[in-house]
């Protein structure tokens, strides 16, 4: 069937209404940084980068050439989801900006620029535990930075666990495809100190990624004041989709790892990309070996874990 002249005012309308900018912010609004990667956002690979352009354009700061040419490449493989959220439930609309998406014909809103400002930029580590304070160009006040951050741990333990800060560590980040090395500092992120942190990155001119100031999930943070504490997450991990027991701790225990490798036979992963979580499959064969380790090793567990009958 040929086109019909709504059809056509529909398209017009999207290539009006709809901007690179708009898809980027729109799945950054959705994103937790992949904590919990439940198909929602943008997924480990996309988030800092998706989080950081949206950092950018919420300051005012123009986006590069290569960081509008990263905005693009990330908006195309996205189209599903952001037809879905900026469509706001009409299907038309949705199916319209998805297919523009899909065939290169939504533009960008502001000319790119070639001279870019320079910024400094905080964001989630990729298991959400902590948060990257990444200092890209000169800080100003670098022992005033470094003092509010050791304040903001000081000030805000979390329970029994007590906030931790490391102020200088190289490391490599990823910026429009290209790796380069930069120093950072770390420090712990929780329902304690999450508002400390946002005022200390304003009061030195950081951008924050969105995912920083997203509410925390109640139940979690909770359990997160013990130093080890169990949930179950349902969701998506690195494309597959299952049931999994989350085991944090606040420091390395030998024998909890030697115990999880010995009873759940490869049904674990523990990655640096998870902040050193174990991840335990969680299904009625492995329910009670996993409750056994939380109670051994005297875990804070979830409702979940503690009574779910499966």
């Amino acid at each position: 069937m040929p086109p019909t002249l709504d059809d056509e005012e529909d398209r017009r309308a999207t290539r009006k209404l709809v901007s690179i900018e708009d898809v980027v912010s729109a799945l950054a609004d959705q994103c937790d940084g992949a904590r919990k990667r439940d198909g929602r956002g943008f997924n480990r690979a996309d988030a800092q980068e998706g989080g950081r352009l949206t950092a950018l354009k919420r300051r005012g700061l123009a986006w590069s050439v290569e960081d509008a040419r990263k905005a693009m490449e990330i908006a195309a493989r996205y189209s599903r989801q952001a037809g879905s959220i900026l469509g706001g439930g009409n299907e038309k609309r949705s199916s319209g900006i998805e297919n523009a998406l899909r065939s290169g014909r939504v533009q960008l809103a502001d000319e790119p620029v070639e001279n870019q400002q320079p910024y400094n930029y905080a964001c989630l580590s990729p298991g959400g535990k902590r948060v990257y304070l990444w200092r890209l160009t000169w800080v100003e006040n670098m022992g005033g930075l470094f003092r509010d951050l050791r304040q903001a741990c000081k000030d805000n333990p979390h329970g029994r666990r007590q906030s931790r800060v490391d102020l200088r560590v190289p490391a490599e980040m990823t910026i429009n495809g290209q790796r380069k090395r930069y120093e950072r500092s770390e420090i712990d992120l929780n329902g304690s100190t999450q508002k400390a942190i946002i005022a200390v990155c304003e009061r030195h001119g950081f951008l924050v990624e969105p995912a920083v100031q997203a509410p925390m999930d109640d139940e979690v943070d909770r359990l997160r004041r013990a130093e080890r504490s169990a949930w179950v997450h349902r969701g998506t991990r690195d494309g597959e989709k299952g049931v999994w027991a989350v085991f944090d701790l606040a420091a390395k225990n030998p024998e909890f790892s030697a115990a999880v490798k010995e009873r759940m036979r490869g049904r674990f992963a523990c990655d640096p990309q998870d902040d050193w979580n174990w991840f335990l499959v969680w299904n009625e064969e492995t329910m009670q070996t996993v409750r056994r380790i939380a109670s051994e090793f005297r875990f804070a567990v979830s409702d979940d874990i503690r009574y779910a009958r499966l």
